[in-house]
């Protein structure tokens, strides 16, 4: 690597920013149990709880969607609908499933879950590891919605093969696929993250420490570890 070479990176991904004091959200329970470890106070943001939906509201949305494959109407494995329910009630998780479990139709019905719940400006982020699995991921979001009249994939759906960041701005579809998961930085539009296979995008999670400068930069050492 050029900046380790040129000793302005010593090769290490660090977890914790020492100067901007953030770390990734999806470490928020990691970190709270080693602050109390250590009885370091840790003030977290305000956040609004995500509302709870039960069986009864996934069955209604699975009822609405219609979903199908090869223009035949299905109806979801009992883990892929745990996987999704799940997914609606964290708002924030990472599911883990082997190939051919049928994470597409989880990414799908959450898309679709999450498409009326945000406001009609934002779009939805689906970041996946090669441009390939671009056009694959638009693929099986027509398959699922082929019975499905009231809405179109293909007008909703942009395909971001090349890095345009005007792309965002200028398209009315409200999903976009790209396979750079630094993109969601780069626009205020895009607003919900949904990860396809390896790919984990989060947030980072502002956390102080009421102590010194030197037990932070000990915290520091330990949670890149």
């Amino acid at each position: 690597m050029p900046a380790y070479r040129a000793k302005r990176w010593d090769g290490q991904i660090k977890l914790y920013n020492l100067y901007s004091q953030r770390i990734y959200a999806g470490l928020e329970a990691y970190i709270l149990k080693f602050c109390q470890e250590r009885n370091y106070t840790v003030e977290l943001p305000k956040r609004n709880s995500p509302p709870a939906f039960s069986e009864t509201h996934l069955e209604s949305l699975l009822s609405g969607l219609n979903i199908s494959i090869g223009g035949k109407s299905i109806d979801p494995h009992k883990h892929q609908k745990e996987a999704i329910l799940h997914g609606m009630n964290t708002n924030r998780c990472l599911l883990l499933s082997p190939t051919g479990s049928g994470k597409s139709l989880i990414i799908y019905t959450l898309l679709r879950h999450y498409l009326n719940l945000i406001p009609k400006e934002q779009k939805v982020l689906i970041i996946v590891p090669t441009i390939g699995l671009v056009s694959q991921m638009f693929s099986d979001i027509c398959d699922y919605a082929g019975k499905d009249k009231r809405w179109n994939p293909r007008e909703q759906t942009h395909l971001m093969c090349h890095f345009n960041l005007a792309v965002i701005t200028q398209t009315t579809a409200r999903i976009l696929s790209a396979v750079w998961s630094s993109l969601w930085r780069r626009s205020t539009l895009v607003q919900v993250e949904v990860a396809e296979f390896n790919y984990d995008q989060t947030y980072p999670l502002p956390v102080s420490y009421r102590n010194d400068r030197n037990t932070r930069r000990n915290a520091h050492s330990q949670v890149s570890d």
